[in-house]
């Protein structure tokens, strides 16, 4: 389910910088800015993006750097000659062209074989492009700033608006299957070097090209920070994450460890696919009923912590959250195969099965005797063995 939080993801960085790149060209302050600090800015940007690129191994980055780097160049630098003056409709088009080319891209690290076949696909672009601006028919130009399309959309020529559409809607594909910082990025770095190409050949376009880069390389922090403080399997905070909650709580408050009932027994009998869709299912309850920050401790295994909240408040909450759970059975969906193969395949219809799931939860406070955290998780385990031991799906303190 797209929630609120999916929604400020996506427009943050992402959206700020690109609304910020606008204002800053509709202002008088943007006057002001001399053309070679823009480029020396850029160029440290670029240089500390392929470190990261390199660093990270990441070879999606570096060829979107790369790209930006190459048409702004190209854009900036040759434009001025007479036997290049479609060179900027040629660079409008192959950018979002390229993009696509990225977002069918693996990834494969930076420093793979894969990798260098694709940073070649860049110089063999430049070197066609000589080529064409230079031999080929002119009358193949036109079809660059053709438009055929109604006002208002006939202002930007037809082959750029396809090659935009197309890109933006493999990225964004991309970005609902993944859902990450990167392929976020990705998104918004379209749309900024697309405008870049719309724009004549000057400091606006470099302006732009720079936040697309710079989007990108801040989703490159994003992304490990989400790896080293997420959980991957079910998107709550890691254990990581939860230690260094530890050190920010103060006065008093509560911790509850969860675990799933007979989760080993579940995995053997359905397969770890199915356990894998039973820990994101009870993740995401957690994370709608819980009335405290719920972190995945490890396995079957999850954190609740409860900030200002004493171990006799947390009981109706967190019964509350057993019952959301064990009353909603899980949906296993599985076909139908006999065990031999019939000689003329028919489908056949999906069967469904339900399955219990239920929490047994143990919660502890901090007292005179519990001072730290870690003391009142350890005796939140306990709890939480007790309630195992009196028959599992209840709460104990």
């Amino acid at each position: 389910m797209f929630q609120i939080k999916n929604i400020l993801h996506f427009l943050f960085p992402g959206g700020v910088l690109f609304i910020g790149c606008a204002v800053i060209l509709y202002t008088d302050a943007w006057l002001r800015i001399e053309s070679s600090h823009i480029d020396i800015i850029g160029l440290i940007l670029l240089a500390f993006g392929l470190f990261l690129g390199w660093r990270f191994d990441r070879n999606r980055l570096l060829y979107a750097l790369l790209l930006l780097l190459a048409a702004d160049i190209s854009d900036r630098w040759f434009i001025s000659l007479s036997t290049f003056t479609t060179l900027h409709q040629v660079i409008a088009v192959l950018v979002p062209l390229n993009f696509i080319l990225i977002g069918l891209m693996r990834e494969k690290g930076s420093r793979s074989f894969y990798s260098f076949t694709q940073m070649s696909l860049l110089p063999l672009q430049a070197g066609l492009i000589y080529w064409w601006l230079t031999y080929g028919n002119s009358a193949y130009f036109k079809l660059l700033n053709s438009h055929f399309l109604p006002a208002p959309f006939n202002i930007v020529p037809d082959a750029l608006i396809a090659a935009f559409i197309v890109a933006m809607a493999i990225q964004i594909i991309r970005y609902f299957r993944y859902q990450n910082p990167i392929e976020t990025a990705f998104v918004w770095a379209i749309l900024c070097s697309s405008i870049a190409g719309v724009l004549q050949p000057g400091t606006e376009a470099t302006l732009f090209r720079i936040f697309s880069a710079l989007i990108i390389i801040i989703s490159v922090f994003e992304m490990s920070y989400a790896l080293a403080y997420r959980d991957e399997l079910t998107a709550l905070p890691s254990r990581r994450a939860l230690n260094e909650a530890f050190t920010k709580l103060g006065g008093q408050y509560s911790v509850a460890m969860a675990d799933i009932d007979h989760f080993k027994k579940l995995n053997d009998t359905y397969g770890h696919d199915v356990g894998d869709q039973v820990l994101r299912m009870v993740a995401a309850r957690m994370e709608k009923c819980a009335s405290g920050p719920v972190y995945r401790y490890g396995g079957e295994e999850f954190c609740l912590v409860f900030p200002g909240c004493n171990r006799d408040e947390t009981m109706e909450p967190l019964e509350e959250l057993r019952k959301a759970i064990a009353d909603n059975p899980f949906l296993i969906r599985q076909k139908l195969r006999p065990i031999k193969k019939p000689k003329s395949p028919k489908k056949r219809a999906k069967t469904s099965r339900t399955v219990m799931v239920t929490i047994s939860i143990g919660v502890a406070e901090k007292s005179r005797d519990l001072k730290t955290p870690e003391d009142v998780m350890k005796v939140a385990d306990q709890a939480l063995y007790r309630a195992k031991k009196a028959g599992r799906n209840r709460v104990r303190k």
